[in-house]
């Protein structure tokens, strides 16, 4: 008898889907620093149907004040496109979208640090 009683043996691994459609659902989204220390929007994703899958997280930079206006309309858009998609309320809190749906074509990727990962190649 071991001291948890949990049959361990049959647990998979986390995997990568295959490149496809998948309906995806938002289990988290907040505000953080990215790498060069510039703030950003990261959404952790679900894929539905599939427990063994990967989380995907779906990073969005917010416009900088030194970004030229081409750079801050092309992160308003993308912000916007996944505000739209996932039909979350401009003027709400990011969180309130938690539990939203939609449709995306993921990608397989092999990451040399993590492995293979499933990235977003659009909402659809």
């Amino acid at each position: 008898m071991s001291l948890l009683d949990l049959n361990l043996a049959d647990v998979e691994d986390l995997h990568a889907v295959s490149d496809g459609e998948y309906l995806l659902t938002l289990i988290n989204c907040e505000i953080a620093l990215s790498k060069s220390g510039n703030e950003q929007i990261i959404a952790t994703l679900r894929i539905d149907k599939d427990p063994n899958s990967k989380d995907i997280k779906y990073y969005m930079g917010l416009p900088l004040d030194s970004d030229d206006e081409k750079q801050s309309s092309d992160k308003k858009r993308r912000i916007k496109k996944f505000m739209d998609r996932l039909k979350i309320d401009y003027t709400a809190d990011l969180k309130s979208g938690i539990g939203h749906q939609a449709w995306a074509l993921l990608e397989a990727q092999d990451d040399e640090q993590w492995g293979p990962q499933n990235r977003i190649r659009r909402f659809i």
